[in-house]
């Protein structure tokens, strides 16, 4: 063999070696590659404008592109929950300390999200705060992680959301208000009781119609009664009124009980 010959067979075999060394490499831990992605935590209002008088709901999503499914734990009745509102004035509110657990019916809520899906779990901040000052409001939460957690350590960091509140619209609140309604029939019986929560506070005479509507949800019958009492309007009296005469006997006999509890049970002249 002729020494040039030998020279290119020893050039090729150097080159096939080292070809063969970056392609292992490449395809060892650590070396051009990506670490898997991790889940993480979001939290977004709903809606960043309203009008007064609508609810205000955030929503915690985890988005997950892991191959498990993971939860991450908000507490008892959102306990673990960090929120603090800044009002148009710049006064800070802090979120109520909760009732006992024994003095109060509350559920352990997390934000669940199956293997390469996101999952989503919606708070109504009405039920701490309210939003009847127009202007621009700061709404801070932050989460810690949880020892019960599956999703490890993961956590909400200081998270500061903006809302808006506008002068009160009768349309506006009319959509907001069936679009509630609407939601409360969910296959999601979370979501359904958010709506339904988020329905009763609308402290507005605009939304009686709706609470009537809502009353045939039997399951939110009494929440959407103990509304119509708050409200205490001739329109949310007769709303009772018509209740009370429901063919459906289960929501008859709860109307009937209330406006025996109010003494009302004649409709105001």
């Amino acid at each position: 063999m002729e020494e040039g010959e030998t020279t290119t067979i020893k050039v090729q075999l150097c080159v096939t070696a080292l070809f063969t060394a970056v392609v292992g490499l490449m395809g060892s831990p650590g070396i051009c590659s990506q670490a898997p992605a991790a889940p993480a935590i979001t939290v977004a209002l709903e809606k960043d404008v309203i009008t007064q008088y609508e609810p205000v709901i955030i929503d915690f999503a985890i988005h997950n592109p892991t191959s498990r499914d993971i939860a991450f734990e908000l507490g008892y009745g959102y306990e673990t929950i960090k929120v603090e509102v800044i009002d148009p004035e710049g006064i800070a509110l802090p979120k109520l300390r909760p009732a006992p657990l024994n003095e109060r019916l509350v559920f352990r809520q997390a934000v669940q999200a199956r293997a390469r899906t996101s999952g989503v779990n919606s708070l109504l901040l009405n039920e701490w705060f309210n939003f009847d000052k127009l202007g621009k409001y700061e709404i801070k939460i932050s989460a810690p992680p949880s020892k019960n957690s599956s999703a490890g350590n993961m956590e909400l960091g200081d998270t500061s959301l903006f809302l808006t509140v506008l002068p009160p619209d009768e349309q506006s609140l009319k959509s907001a208000c069936a679009a509630l309604v609407t939601r409360m029939k969910s296959k999601s019986a979370a979501d359904a009781s958010l709506a339904a929560a988020a329905l009763s506070k609308v402290d507005n005479p605009i939304v009686v119609p709706f609470l009537a509507e809502g009353m045939k949800r039997k399951w939110f019958t009494s929440m959407m009664l103990a509304a119509l009492v708050r409200l205490n309007t001739p329109d949310a009296i007769n709303a009772i009124v018509s209740a009370s005469q429901s063919s459906d006997p289960e929501i008859s006999s709860l109307a009937r009980a209330t406006l025996d509890a109010l003494d009302k049970s004649k409709p105001p002249q």
